[in-house]
């Protein structure tokens, strides 16, 4: 890798950009991606070391700094950096003004697919969109979440998916924290009267402490927590405010399990360390405020590997299949 520019002649090519980026400003934002010190034209993205989810988060970053709304297609079909930047001008569209949702393809006929924390690419000719679903801020130790500040969020998405896609029946998707914000979007868009016809969750787990007498357990242990805090007037706030900001959560997590799944429900669990009475345990869970209908599969790998898919396009085929019988279903 002798630096983003060399061996490669970008002046056809720039002419043709006129106005966006240079091969070399976009060669740096490979770099920052993939965490490299460098990229070289021939290299390609993923022999790099990129992955769906370092694809995604350099196509938002082009879409951030330069407006270029990109399909995620286009980097599995032109993985070079030559042939990326090469194919800009053909595939760049001005990004729609979106807060919390991004655009990974916008074209198609069929009802699009709306994925949170995860990326699934069905194939079909379906638009995508996708949301990070605000994992660093949940984790965080410089922050502070509230319950109305999540709320909020939630209300927003929803507001982004009726405007992207105001008519039709809808399509969720959700990895993990990022499922219970497509539950809390779905479920206020049932209120506006909606339809949602596939709601895909890929492991997301209701919690032991939910239940009684575990939750009164957990009740006792958190009050006695905070009232040992106020004593002794000690807080490490770094920890303090990643506690706090979980338990947040998973009152906004509860909240919206009980409020019920408005629509056809698909559950996909990892297969490594997780042994079958846990995944039956998860399943009678949500079953019993889904109803009985509910299906589950299981996917390849550890939890961040069924999230961290090396091709989200293979993933996204095992799903069309679901998101084809749904509209059927819908139509029938």
């Amino acid at each position: 890798m002798n630096g983003p520019g060399a061996a490669f002649d970008s002046g056809a090519t720039d002419k043709a950009l006129a106005g966006r980026p240079s091969i070399e400003t976009i060669g740096s934002c490979w770099a920052e991606a993939l965490k490299v010190g460098s990229v070289d034209p021939s290299d390609n993205f993923f022999d790099l070391g990129g992955d769906s989810i370092t694809a995604v988060e350099l196509l938002l970053a082009l879409q951030t700094r330069f407006g270029l709304q990109l399909d995620l297609s286009v980097l599995f079909e032109h993985s070079t950096l030559a042939e990326f930047y090469a194919h800009l001008g053909a595939s760049s569209r001005p990004a729609p003004s979106l807060k919390h949702l991004s655009v990974c393809r916008a074209e198609g006929d069929a009802p699009p697919l709306f994925c949170f924390a995860h990326l699934a690419y069905p194939p079909s000719d379906r638009p995508v969109y996708y949301c990070p679903g605000y994992y660093d801020q949940i984790h965080s130790t410089t922050e502070i979440w509230d319950l109305q500040a999540i709320e909020r969020i939630a209300a927003e998405c929803a507001d982004e998916v009726n405007a992207v896609y105001p008519e039709g029946d809808l399509h969720f998707s959700g990895f993990c924290h990022g499922s219970w914000i497509a539950l809390a979007i779905a479920q206020r868009l049932a209120a506006q009267g909606r339809r949602t016809a596939y709601f895909g969750l890929i492991e997301s787990f209701p919690k032991d402490d939910w239940y009684w007498p575990v939750s009164a357990v957990s009740s006792l242990r958190r009050w006695s927590r905070e009232v040992l805090r106020r004593i002794l007037r000690r807080k490490i706030e770094g920890q303090d405010r990643h506690v706090a900001n979980m338990q947040v959560y998973r009152v906004f997590e509860r909240r919206h399990f009980l409020g019920g799944v408005p629509g056809a429900m698909h559950l996909f669990f990892r297969t490594d360390g997780l042994s079958e009475e846990e995944l039956q345990l998860a399943v009678r869970r949500w079953r019993a405020v889904a109803g009985a209908d509910t299906r589950f599969h299981r996917l390849p790998g550890s939890h961040m590997a069924v999230r961290m898919q090396e091709d989200p396009l293979e993933f996204g085929r095992r799903i069309d299949a679901f998101l084809q019988e749904a509209s059927r279903d819908a139509t029938a």
